[in-house]
Order: structure tokens, then C-alpha cells, then sequence
């Protein structure tokens, strides 16, 4: 099974040759870096993680089985005043059905989002983040 991944990242790489052999025990796992665009600002904000991710997964895909997307951002959730810094994974197959989902995140300090210190990312107006 061929499985082309939008990074040349290499922990992404064997994150997604672990998950395969896991899921596909019976088959030789070929795992493929592909250099694609992401399609969104380098460091993606809401509904930009996920669509970085599906972007990424369907550009991979080419000839493979499946194509894989991952990229990581900064989330607002309703309900919560602070921003999460959460990972999205995106799964694309010959057919064109994606399957997204996310890993746990953790919260990022209103002082890091506004300085842009530490996580090397250029701060946002938090008032147009929703509106990029």
C-alpha cells in the first residue's frame, strides 16, 4: 500500500507508517514525503488547521492509496477565552473521501498569542482571526 504524506517532516513520516501498520497489518506499508503547499498562513488559525491539513492530503495523493495531511495551529473553542495549540490530520483516498480529526491540544497564554514569542508565528489582530 503506497500512502504519500503532504511533509517531508520525518516524526510526521513514522507517526503515519506507525498508524498504517496498525490499521493494515497485512500490508507493506510504502510511506512517501511529498513536498506540497499547505495552502493557508504558516502558522494557521481555526478553521485554517483543517482546512491545512485536507489541503495537504489532497495534493499528496497522486498515485497512492491514500494521501495524508497533517498540520498543527492555533484553535479557539465556544465557551473558552483561551486559544489551543492543536495538531489536524487529514486522510484522502482514490476516491476522494477525507476523513479529518485532532489531537488533544493545550492552551496558549492571551501574552504568547499577542507577542508571537516562543512558538515562532507572527501575531494576529485577535479581532480578524475568524475573518482570514
Amino acid at each position: 500500500m503506497k500512502v504519500n504524506v503532504g511533509t517531508g517532516n520525518s516524526l510526521k513520516l513514522e507517526a503515519v507508517r506507525a498508524v498504517f501498520a496498525v490499521a493494515f497489518p497485512e500490508d507493506d506499508i510504502e510511506v512517501n514525503a511529498i513536498d506540497v503547499p499547505s495552502g493557508v498562513p504558516a502558522q494557521p488559525f481555526d478553521e485554517e488547521v483543517a482546512a491545512g491539513a485536507i489541503n495537504r492530503a489532497r495534493a499528496a495523493l497522486l498515485d497512492a492509496n491514500y494521501g495524508v495531511g497533517i498540520e498543527a495551529g492555533i484553535v479557539g473553542f465556544p465557551g473558552c477565552e483561551q486559544r489551543f495549540s492543536v495538531q489536524f490530520c487529514a486522510i484522502v483516498d482514490r476516491d476522494g473521501e477525507v476523513s479529518v480529526g485532532h489531537g488533544p491540544g493545550y492552551t496558549l497564554p492571551s501574552e504568547v498569542i499577542a507577542a508571537g514569542s516562543g512558538i515562532g508565528f507572527e501575531p494576529r489582530d485577535e479581532q480578524n482571526i475568524r475573518h482570514r
